[in-house]
């Protein structure tokens, strides 16, 4: 997945969902986030903002659990097969522990894809209201209606459609909280795909919606703790264009959570947040199970206890991300000095390679251990066909051992002491007596 964000073509930042890694374009120090610019803590936040959505909501804790069964099922099938070399990308059949559809069901979920080059995406404009269409689907014996939300827009006279994802979701709900936090029109103008597209789409059912960005960050928020958020945020924008927002705007959210069902893949209907819960409980499972030795003890500590807290914040006020952006610039927000302290950061990097991370208030997890959730995300990517890690340039900012192997074949550097966190997990995975076939 490609998650940077464009300045036009120049990367501001980007995250990693499901590898807990951000990156902020420039040379600031990163371990003294109060004295960086405007400009570095607006860019900052939309990316932390991605870091909180892929702990604090479904989709993101979702995103976790099939990567993780991906990585389960891809180690397994090795392990069934005579050691050496081995053909990529390793693949699960449809009838394997569900690892297919679930992969199937979250690419569906997300839609993530690249508007032709012809296409401005600059001065991107949706033309009209969502048209949605059946896409029925069979699964586990039971048939499922995973309705496909498209959304219209014209460039150069011609019309087109794209199916609308938790991918523009989850970054026109970033971009929304940068606007709050540091003003608009915003201090680091974005392109208009993906990033304003909830805005104009608001705007195509209710004129001048846009203009209520608190609103619109929350109700962003409310869709992405659901299955299937591109078709909640439409059935929710319809609620608003029949019955209108209360004069609280909290209220309509609040009433909306209060009325929401979950409806789990065995026909149960759950609240809100025991809906969240359950895929809560499957992210951590499947960490645990991808952390399993004792010399991840202080890892999982860190993962569970960020997930949980969080998850009992939002149980406890689920307008809590809404609270984060209503508290002003980062260096005064009371909210934030709470979230970066208890919970603290992902791995950060900046454009010298250098590497920190803000750890939560009792749990003494070093850097290279964090980096391990990287190194992990870069074995489901040498699984899937690529080559490198990405570690690799951290690495040698910070005057590791590192060479063309790094690069290239990492899982040469397999060993049983002083390994690398690509190295370590390859070798206690055991995984050190199979070879990728590269080209």
């Amino acid at each position: 997945m490609n998650d940077r964000r464009y300045l036009h073509a120049e990367t501001l930042g980007f995250y990693i969902p499901n590898m807990f890694h951000l990156h902020i374009k420039g040379s600031i120090d990163l371990s003294n986030w109060r004295k960086w610019d405007k400009e570095t803590q607006c860019t900052f936040f939309h990316e932390y903002i991605h870091f909180l959505q892929d702990i604090m909501t479904s989709t993101g804790l979702y995103n976790i659990y099939v990567n993780g069964e991906y990585l389960s099922y891809a180690t397994n099938y090795l392990y069934n097969q005579p050691k050496g070399m081995f053909n990529r990308p390793i693949s699960s059949p449809p009838d394997i522990n569900n690892v297919a559809y679930n992969i199937e069901m979250n690419k569906f979920v997300i839609a993530q894809i690249s508007l032709p080059p012809n296409i401005d995406n600059i001065n991107f404009k949706v033309t009209g209201k969502a048209r949605t269409e059946d896409n029925f689907k069979n699964y586990n014996g039971q048939r499922i209606n995973l309705i496909k939300v498209y959304i219209p827009f014209s460039d150069k006279g011609n019309r087109y459609e794209f199916k609308l994802g938790s991918y523009h979701i989850s970054e026109s709900m970033a971009y929304l909280a940068e606007q709050i936090m540091y003003g608009n029109p915003p201090m680091v103008p974005s392109p208009n795909y993906p990033y304003s597209i909830v805005e104009q789409l608001a705007d195509c059912y209710v004129p001048q919606l846009s203009k209520n960005k608190q609103f619109l960050f929350a109700l962003c928020d409310l869709a992405l703790n659901f299955t299937h958020p591109a078709k909640v945020l439409i059935d929710y924008l319809v609620i608003v264009e029949e019955k209108g927002i209360q004069p609280q705007w909290e209220d309509t959210i609040e009433e909306f959570i209060s009325n929401s069902v979950i409806e789990t893949g065995d026909g149960k209907r759950i609240s809100y947040i025991d809906g969240i819960k359950e895929i809560k409980d499957l992210a951590i499972d499947s960490m645990n199970r991808r952390f399993a030795t004792i010399d991840h003890i202080l890892l999982k500590k860190w993962i569970f206890a960020v997930i949980e807290t969080t998850f009992e914040w939002r149980k406890d006020d689920p307008l809590i991300l809404s609270k984060l952006i209503s508290g002003g610039p980062l260096e005064e927000n009371k909210v934030f000095n709470d979230f970066i302290t208890l919970i603290g950061s992902p791995l950060l990097s900046n454009g010298k390679n250098e590497t920190f991370f803000y750890n939560t208030a009792d749990i003494k997890l070093s850097k290279r251990k964090l980096a391990h959730l990287l190194a992990a995300g870069s074995i489901i990517r040498i699984m899937k066909g690529f080559n490198d890690c990405l570690l690799y340039d951290y690495c040698k900012a910070d005057n590791r051992c590192v060479n063309k192997v790094c690069q290239t074949k990492p899982w040469k550097k397999a060993r049983f002491l002083c390994a690398c966190p690509f190295g370590h997990l390859w070798y206690g995975w055991k995984l050190h007596g199979y070879f990728p076939k590269t080209n």
